[in-house]
């Protein structure tokens, strides 16, 4: 059976309410603590912290969780955080700033907050509705609407999450989840945990139809040498988009020398120079959809 213990703090305009229930708690009203163990459960209005143990400081408006720790974002955005060890510090009843050891950010959508609030388990929280972007770190920062990190690494896609293709990797970024845009700074691409391009600045859309620059794409082939494409995304409203995607390729790459020492014939295949790729994609009813495509070498 959970015992509850009720902290009320003045903050702000008036009272806030904490709620820490599990099936030990213990409250030092000396040292202005509570600790909570076993299912520990820390509430209040826009955020819900779960635990095998939680410590609370009444003074620093923190909590430490320890343990299976599933923290669910419900205000402004639907976000989940799992992880063994996490720190947790409110301005009023508002999740203000967040300390991770090993865990990471999940986006939410198809599933109400209250759905997401019932749920106490970070595999629950991992498989919960769709995740729209994955983030590790080990420090944000609330300012507004966006979120301040430091050393992250990003996937910015709906995509296989448990076992990403690619990522991004960054000193630092702000994560804006109501306008669904990341801005980083000195972000490297990772393609399967392999460097591959360096960037010192890049904006992302972080939702499928944003009008914005798309993940660069750099690449390799014995027939184009090497290349890069910057695709950009533009919406035309509800049923239509264009994307269009400039690059520039190396060439072939040269064929080696002949036995008797001469200069084989350059390969009549393969790109070498600049390419435009243009997709446009319409749906004008349910029953109708296509797609046109134009590349300009």
């Amino acid at each position: 059976m959970h015992l509850a213990l009720l902290i009320i703090a003045a903050l702000g305009d008036g009272p806030r309410l904490f709620e820490l229930s599990a099936e030990r708690t213990v409250h030092d009203g000396a040292a202005r603590r509570a600790y909570a163990e076993g299912n520990a459960e820390l509430l209040t209005e826009g955020a819900a912290l779960h635990a095998e143990r939680i410590t609370w400081d009444e003074a620093s408006r923190s909590a430490t969780a320890i343990g299976n720790v599933a923290l669910r974002l419900t205000g402004s955005e639907l976000l989940a955080v799992v992880a063994d060890v996490l720190t947790v510090r409110f301005e009023g009843d508002e999740v203000r700033e967040v300390f991770l050891n090993d865990g990471k950010v999940l986006s939410k959508k198809g599933i109400s907050a209250a759905a997401l609030r019932a749920l106490t388990s970070p595999d629950a929280l991992v498989a919960a509705g769709e995740t729209t972007m994955l983030l590790k770190g080990n420090h944000l920062l609330r300012e507004g609407t966006r979120w301040r990190l430091e050393q992250l690494e990003l996937v910015p896609c709906e995509c296989n999450f448990q076992d990403p293709s690619w990522s991004i990797r960054a000193s630092g970024a702000t994560i804006d989840p109501v306008d669904q845009r990341a801005s980083m700074w000195s972000p490297v691409v990772r393609v399967h945990g392999v460097p591959v391009l360096w960037l010192p600045w890049i904006s992302l859309p972080l939702s499928n139809r944003q009008t914005g620059l798309l993940v660069p794409r750099p690449g390799f082939t014995a027939l184009n040498g090497f290349s890069f494409e910057q695709p950009v995304f533009l919406t035309l409203g509800r049923s239509a988009d264009l994307t269009f995607t400039p690059g520039y390729f190396g060439g072939a790459l040269p064929p080696p020398a002949l036995p008797d020492g001469g200069t084989p014939a350059p390969s009549p295949y393969g790109i070498l120079g600049p390419r435009l790729a243009v997709e446009l994609r319409y749906a004008p009813s349910e029953e109708a959809n296509g797609r046109a495509t134009l590349g300009l070498l």
